[in-house]
């Protein structure tokens, strides 16, 4: 089958781009001919090219050029149709399937990347094949407020449903009375025991913003253990080194072999647990209702810390892995049934 993905796949951010190349990886591995659609509305597009002329120093200025070059290169090695902020423009019927997902596709709250019909399959013309979603997320919408009409109405163009949180299955089933299944982020369907005999002596920091009363603690505990602070994508002037060359997949390698991992985003959180990483996430209200269910599934709620108080003691505290990839796995084996039946077409 001829598969499209409709996705936030071009942002300067790792975690952004892992979730797209691991879905495409996946549905790829089943046979299919995949390709993201590359497609983004006239207003997230200008608010993701790069301005120069934001940065009032200069050495911000290159910090965000190389993290720029670093990711222009990557979007390169992702197989995508030609690039377009008109929906008409895209030859939406040459799929016979349309996944849509993952990432915060549906957060209508947020005009900048969510509010956007086209995520709900309003394509401007009858679509002729199969649409469905995988792990598409409403992200920081509210529950108890009022659903846009063209969200409901959008919603009941899909033949099939996969979400990755609580939120996005309570407004689908508001929306128009279905329960989607909930299944894992693409980064989770490909879990293996870390076998990294020996790991680096760094505290790998990924993380937007990370409040002063947390960086002192990070100092502090990396001084103690001895770990060199080397902080990815973000720059962090307390941190020893920031690296903005690493690529998305690089990234990944190295969340495998740090010692310790301080996470401020969603997808921090997921490769630490899918590397099997000492971790401590940094609570923020944007991450808040996307990150709930996969820490509980794992047990690990108290490693997101909203004081940083605990963040030794937390720190410090092993986590046992091989209990957590047995939960993984069967999670991941169950969101793996859920895209294979969409293409079989064996869905009840």
């Amino acid at each position: 089958m001829k598969v499209g993905i409709l996705t936030f796949h071009l942002g300067p951010n790792h975690g952004g781009y892992l979730q797209a190349y691991c879905l495409h990886e996946f549905i790829t591995s089943l046979g299919h001919d995949v390709e993201f659609i590359n497609y983004k509305n006239e207003g997230h597009h200008k608010s993701e090219i790069f301005r120069p002329w934001i940065y009032r120093r200069p050495f911000k200025l290159y910090q965000a050029w190389i993290k720029e070059k670093v990711f222009q290169k990557a979007y390169k090695t992702l197989k995508k149709s030609e690039f377009t902020t008109d929906k008409s423009k895209v030859n939406w019927n040459q799929y016979d399937v349309i996944v849509v997902g993952s990432d915060v596709v549906w957060d209508y709250n947020m005009s900048r990347l969510g509010n956007d019909s086209v995520y709900f399959g309003d394509f401007g013309l009858e679509f002729k094949g199969k649409l469905v979603s995988y792990a598409a997320s409403c992200g920081t919408v509210d529950i108890n407020k009022e659903i846009p009409e063209y969200v409901t109405k959008g919603l009941s163009n899909f033949d099939h449903f996969g979400v990755r949180d609580v939120t996005t299955q309570t407004i689908v089933e508001r929306s128009i009375g279905i329960v989607p299944q909930l299944v894992v982020d693409p980064t989770w369907l490909f879990i293996e025991p870390n076998t990294e005999k020996e790991k680096i002596p760094i505290l790998l920091v990924y993380a937007y913003d990370v409040p002063e009363a947390f960086s002192v603690k990070i100092r502090a505990y990396a001084k103690k253990h001895q770990l060199k602070i080397v902080a990815i994508g973000y720059y962090h002037g307390w941190a020893d080194v920031n690296e903005m060359r690493m690529s998305p997949l690089e990234w990944a390698s190295v969340m495998r072999k740090a010692t310790a991992v301080v996470s401020g985003t969603f997808h921090g959180t997921l490769y630490a647990i899918r590397c099997q990483t000492r971790f401590v996430t940094i609570y923020n209200k944007t991450i808040e209702v996307r990150v709930k269910r996969p820490l509980e599934l794992c047990h690990l709620e108290h490693r997101m810390l909203k004081s940083p108080e605990d963040f030794e003691g937390v720190m410090d505290e092993s986590i046992d892995y091989n209990s957590i990839l047995e939960t993984l796995n069967k999670e991941a084996n169950s969101s793996k049934e859920y895209l294979k039946s969409v293409f079989t077409g064996t869905m009840q």
